[in-house]
């Protein structure tokens, strides 16, 4: 990245310094887009604020020279547990945004989870370890599930994510207000040289009842979409004992305690809060992931000690990307790992495995 200062990418003391950046660059309908919530954003600031009811128990005199971040994940070995969520709309911050994002994960030994359209990175032989991302469109029959598979397993891709809260288009009063065209989000905002926005084709509008013109996916679906694959399968938006329970009764390899960036439903808590619930009813059978408001070391670390095998984040790699494209999301990822590193060495655990309920307590 340079020399610090040589470009600016050295320069921010933490991922959170990212933001003012970004948002300086970004045009205000797409900043509103990436960092705003739904409805109230109650949730939204559940996320940040779980973080500050745990409180950790540093263990003293433990010999912590090394610190050892790898774990084994599906049977892939990662250089620390911190995965890049997917999310949409990064054309909105970044130019060919999905692809950037690939290659910066690729270099950053992080597994991308990945919303698709990065064949041309991964085909290159410099692309990262990925899991592909589906909101089920592609499981309306057992033919197009069984296609989807087979691509997938001939693309190299060693996992497929499976995101279960976005049956609906949730209400996000900032894109509303701001009449914000979701094709946007893929093509950016297309501001004249004036600064004049064109009329929206399909703005996000209030009071629009729900309804899908086919059945949404159902456990059923993910029985038979777990019999047409031996890829790991992941249920991403998990948030409750009794669905954690039916995801190992239905065969799914991993979930990912997530309320979607708190961009669904609001008032369902932080994803912190739910983490304990999901991890007792597991039991150990599969790993737990989760995502949500992490944007420091000790955040990582919390969730680790509640039982989280990773951690995903989005927001602030996409913070890095809008503010210095590949090189952000590269640096985003380096503060995050060297911290935890840090906060491990200081609360005396050398490596993952030492990592327990015992290292935290809630006030």
């Amino acid at each position: 990245a340079g020399a610090p200062g040589a470009d600016g990418v050295l320069d921010p003391a933490s991922v959170m310094d990212f933001e003012p950046l970004a948002k300086a660059k970004l045009d205000k309908l797409a900043y509103d887009y990436l960092a705003g919530g739904s409805e109230d954003e109650v949730s939204l600031r559940d996320n940040l604020e779980a973080f500050h009811r745990l409180i950790l128990r540093p263990r003293a005199l433990v010999d912590v020279h090394k610190i050892d971040l790898s774990l084994e994940l599906f049977g892939q070995k990662l250089d620390y547990p911190i995965l890049l969520d997917p999310a949409g709309g990064k054309n909105c911050m970044y130019p060919d945004g999905e692809r950037v994002v690939a290659r910066a994960a690729a270099n950053a030994k992080a597994l991308h989870i990945t919303n698709g359209g990065i064949q041309s990175v991964v085909k290159s032989g410099k692309g990262p370890a990925w899991w592909q991302v589906t909101t089920g469109a592609q499981f309306r029959t057992p033919q197009t599930m069984r296609q989807f598979a087979r691509q997938l397993e001939d693309e190299g891709c060693s996992g497929i994510c499976f995101t279960v809260d976005i049956m609906h288009v949730s209400h996000r009063d900032r894109n509303i207000r701001n009449k914000f065209d979701r094709s946007w989000g893929e093509t950016g905002v297309p501001r004249d040289a004036w600064g004049r926005l064109p009329n929206p084709r399909n703005p996000e509008r209030a009071g629009l009842y729900p309804s899908r013109p086919t059945p949404t996916p159902t456990w059923e679906t993910v029985r038979e979409f777990r019999s047409v694959t031996k890829l790991p399968l992941v249920l991403k938006g998990i948030l409750t004992a009794e669905d954690a329970e039916r995801c190992v009764e239905n065969g799914v390899s991993g979930i990912l305690v997530s309320n979607h960036g708190a961009r669904q439903l609001d008032h369902v808590g932080g994803t912190l809060e739910a983490l304990p619930e999901v991890v007792a009813a597991v039991k150990g059978r599969i790993p737990v992931l989760i995502d949500g408001g992490f944007r420091r070391g000790t955040d990582i670390l919390k969730a680790l000690a509640l039982g989280a095998k990773a951690i995903c984040i989005a927001r602030p790699y996409l913070y890095g990307l809008a503010a210095f494209g590949q090189p952000g999301v590269e640096r985003v990822l380096e503060l995050l790992r060297t911290e935890l590193a840090l906060d491990m060495g200081l609360a005396g655990v050398p490596n993952l495995a030492a990592i327990d309920q015992s290292l935290v307590r809630f006030r």
